[in-house]
């Protein structure tokens, strides 16, 4: 099955129901230093480097083509997010790693996919139908929903085959991974790490909840590498950019 938009696209899809969206906010520890106000940074738009055709082959993954389509979206991402982190002026560095990070995401989206497939996950009409409901309602009812389709070029054929993919992903999210556990101990010496650094760290009992779900979002993160590392031993993948 040819996948329409990136891993990062679906996500983007569900989350923010079909809205311009700028990825993946995460509100860490870390980051409530206060210091982003010093950096001079901002969210001026970057020209992206090294786009290429909708429809030119990226890479090939166990027979299955990966297109221009998938990848230009988290290439534009991934070095926009390189930019900021270095405050615009992150050059040809950026881009490589750019380049590397969406193939990385693309590649191990497809595999996870595959294999989800292999195994059996599916996503019934009823369940794709009830997530389209919810995006509608999202969106404030079927006019708007029609309108953020058109805004983002994606035919309801896509955002079906998509919401699908996203289902079956969870699926394999659940039952692959299964439940996360974050330890007090653990939690702790992320504590004491944001403490030692932080100008004004606030208590603990306050910032738990989210150390546990920074935690908690590593450790899934870490094991799906792990998963994707293995199915990249077993799969042939032919980069053609």
């Amino acid at each position: 099955m040819l996948r329409k938009l990136s891993a990062l696209g679906l996500s983007m899809i569900l989350a923010v129901t079909l809205a311009a969206c700028g990825g993946d906010n995460e509100n860490s520890t870390q980051s409530q230093k206060g210091d982003n106000e010093k950096t001079g940074q901002t969210d001026k738009p970057q020209k992206t480097k090294g786009l290429v055709d909708a429809d030119k082959t990226v890479a090939v993954v166990n027979g299955e083509k990966i297109k221009g389509k998938q990848y230009n979206p988290l290439l534009k991402q991934f070095e926009r997010m390189g930019g900021l982190a270095k405050g615009n002026k992150g050059g040809q560095d950026v881009y490589k790693q750019a380049k590397k990070s969406a193939l990385d995401a693309v590649i191990g989206q497809t595999l996870i996919l595959q294999d989800a497939e292999k195994k059996g996950y599916t996503a019934s009409k009823d369940k794709v139908n009830k997530q389209l409901d919810q995006i509608k309602e999202n969106l404030g009812g079927e006019k708007k929903f029609k309108k953020a389709l058109k805004k983002q070029n994606v035919t309801m054929d896509q955002l079906k085959d998509n919401v699908a993919d996203q289902l079956r992903w969870n699926q394999y999210v659940e039952k692959e991974i299964g439940k996360i556990k974050v330890s007090q101990k653990e939690i702790q010496s992320y504590y004491d790490k944001y403490k030692a650094n932080a100008k004004k760290p606030q208590k603990l009992e306050k910032i738990k909840p989210i150390i546990k779900q920074q935690l908690t979002k590593k450790k899934r993160q870490e094991k799906m590498a792990d998963i994707i590392d293995q199915l990249k031993k077993d799969s042939d993948i032919e980069i053609k950019i």
